[in-house]
């Protein structure tokens, strides 16, 4: 079928199109593949130039001083790309800033759209790097002045060229007339996506190259979730490059989504999937941690790190460890002066701090006092909870239902786990609308957990 296309290319004042504009906008049309003629705007934004985009585009004030405005130019702009399909590397921010350009004068303006970024993920789905300059290096596409919008232009179209080759003479025509029907499960996860997946609650892996997860998920219904990645508006590019990068589709079955939501945001802060972009930045902690001072006082301090590695108690937020450690020398009458706050019991002799500092020890450090909190399971054979250590979670689990209140079966059925920020604030709730189901002294077991042992999913090669 015949196509006519708009390779589009813009350099702006900024990257927000509710307060930038257009600084130079480039219009190549391609006829059936073929290139028809090349357009070029350098415009008056109206704006005076941040030296980061003049450093960018070489582009300055004086340069695009008596240049015309868009709205000088529009009507040409509408006629260049009046029913042609928009093609561009990130195409959605082309497309929005000359959305709000032409709104700015009154004109509505909506095209189709393909992304040569969505295009070369799809034919390329193992590469590191989506970039044009990653992609244009790959295929030996010269591009002679990056950040300037003809040559970007240019650069975009011999990509699109030769993607559009690539993908077979009927793709494009496929994608834009929404003919690709089942392609956008991929074949090779077809079976496991109708057959295999579970109608349960758990969490999902997408498994990309080197048999790493590229997005994490969770879902009540796992196969229902995992089906609606493959769905869209008509066939999007957008999918279809995103199911190009998964080789496998595992899953975990948790029967809660409780249990589900601690397992997902563990599995993504350990995984980093590039997909996911919620719940992966390095949260800063609050750790309570004790040292001996040069006089032999033991002390009581707050550390800041990413990852604290002596800390008895942490937090990620500074207050709550403030808070938790005033309290603590309130209940164990320790001196405040010793413990970082100053102004509190100052009146304690150094010998008594350090008789109630070993006795705080004992309860608060080296007691573990479990609180379990269960959750109803879809398998009613069994039960879901999850374990808190002196207060914290430490890990999650599912049970035998008739054992639950077994603590020698719930300790062997424990998935150890680290908290984060995410999992404190679900815990802060939980503990708020209920007590714990269960309580008891691990050490009356004599089955003292190994606390580093924190395991991981495992992934097979597909």
């Amino acid at each position: 079928m015949y196509q006519k296309f708009a390779i589009v290319d813009v350099e702006t004042t900024g990257l927000y199109p509710d307060r930038d504009r257009i600084l130079e906008l480039a219009v190549i049309l391609v006829d059936d593949f073929r290139i028809r003629s090349e357009h070029h705007f350098l415009l008056n934004p109206e704006i005076r130039l941040k030296p980061l985009i003049t450093h960018l585009t070489g582009i300055s004030d004086s340069d695009i001083a008596g240049m015309p405005l868009f709205s000088d130019v529009a009507m040409e702009v509408a006629e260049l790309l009046a029913d042609r399909v928009l093609v561009g590397h990130n195409i959605q921010f082309d497309y929005s800033f000359l959305k709000k350009e032409f709104g700015l004068i009154g004109m509505n303006f909506s095209a189709r759209t393909i992304c040569t970024r969505d295009f070369s993920e799809f034919i390329f789905p193992s590469l590191r790097s989506f970039s044009l300059k990653s992609i244009c290096k790959k295929l030996k596409i010269t591009n002679d002045r990056p950040h300037r919008a003809m040559p970007d232009a240019r650069s975009t179209c011999s990509l699109f060229i030769e993607l559009s080759r690539r993908s077979g003479n009927d793709f494009i025509d496929q994608l834009l007339n929404g003919n690709t029907g089942n392609t956008l499960i991929p074949v090779h996860l077809r079976k496991t996506v109708n057959e295999i997946l579970p109608e349960t609650t758990g969490v999902y892996y997408f498994i990309g190259t080197r048999n790493k997860p590229v997005y994490i998920g969770k879902a009540i219904n796992i196969r229902q979730r995992v089906l609606s990645h493959f769905r869209g508006d008509g066939n999007s590019l957008k999918i279809l490059a995103f199911a190009a990068g998964i080789k496998n589709i595992i899953f975990h079955e948790t029967g809660s989504d409780t249990l589900a939501y601690f397992l997902e945001d563990h599995e993504i802060r350990h995984y980093w999937p590039s997909r996911n972009h919620a719940q992966k930045r390095n949260r800063i902690r609050f750790g309570i941690e004790s040292y001996i001072d040069q006089n032999g006082n033991n002390r009581l301090t707050i550390t800041r790190s990413v990852r604290p590695r002596a800390s008895y108690f942490t937090f990620y937020q500074y207050y709550l460890a403030a808070g938790f450690l005033r309290n603590l020398i309130l209940k164990y009458e320790l001196k405040g002066p010793l413990c970082s706050i100053p102004d509190l019991n100052t009146d304690i002799e150094n010998n008594v701090h350090e008789i109630n500092f070993q006795t705080m020890l004992q309860i608060e450090v080296n007691a573990i006092s479990v609180g379990i909190f269960f959750f109803p399971d879809q398998d009613p054979s069994l039960c879901g909870f999850i374990w808190l250590e002196n207060g914290f979670y430490k890990g999650f689990g599912r049970v035998p239902a008739a054992l639950k209140y077994e603590p020698a079966e719930l300790l062997r059925n424990l998935t150890r786990r680290y908290s984060s920020a995410t999992t404190e604030s679900l815990i802060s709730k939980i503990k708020e609308s209920r007590e714990p189901d269960l309580e008891f002294d691990l050490r009356e077991f004599n089955q003292m957990p190994d606390r580093a042992d924190h395991s991981f999913i495992t992934f097979a090669t597909a």
